[in-house]
């Protein structure tokens, strides 16, 4: 693993190529897209949790009512959520990408 902090090294968003980048960039892309406000909002707690909950709480009410099989509810239920992770992957293949 690099020890370098002035550059990242991820995937392009197709094409399955590696792309090397300043840090900086990536930064200011990812600002740039977050600011969107159509596409993001900032919330004030994790939702994951309280989502998995009322998410295996709807299941088991489709299970109990019988408008779902035991097996296929407990399938389907989360035990493990996690918060998922915020990352960009660089768009090569489109000409004039601001990054």
């Amino acid at each position: 693993m690099s020890e370098r902090t002035d550059l990242i090294i991820t995937n392009a968003d197709k094409g399955g190529a590696v792309v090397v980048m300043d840090t900086d960039r990536y930064i200011t892309e990812a600002n740039r897209q977050l600011s969107n406000t159509e596409n993001y909002k900032q919330i004030k707690n994790n939702p994951t949790f309280t989502n998995n909950k009322l998410i295996n709480d709807t299941i088991e009410r489709f299970k109990n009512s019988n408008e779902l099989k035991s097996n296929i509810a407990e399938g389907l239920k989360t035990l493990d959520a996690k918060t998922p992770k915020l990352y960009f992957l660089p768009k090569i293949h489109k000409k004039r990408q601001p990054w």
